[in-house]
């Protein structure tokens, strides 16, 4: 089921500014939605996806992938 939010729950959500999120959305860096070209709207799911897939491995992660390569 999709969590459809607004811009102004986008921005509370991610501690983003609005006028940051308007940023994003010029470059295209979040889905969006606009029925019948009216209000946009954001699925809550698929912006956490993208928070989620975009981690940064721990120097220990990092170091336990470069010993698992050399074994």
């Amino acid at each position: 089921m999709r969590d459809l939010i607004d811009l102004k729950e986008l921005s509370r959500r991610t501690g983003y500014t609005e006028k940051y999120v308007y940023q994003l959305n010029n470059k295209r860096k979040f889905p969006r939605y606009r029925p019948n070209n009216g209000k946009v709207y954001y699925d809550w799911n698929e912006i956490s996806e993208i928070f989620t897939n975009t981690k940064i491995k721990s120097m220990t992660e990092l170091e336990e992938e470069e010993e698992t390569r050399s074994n």
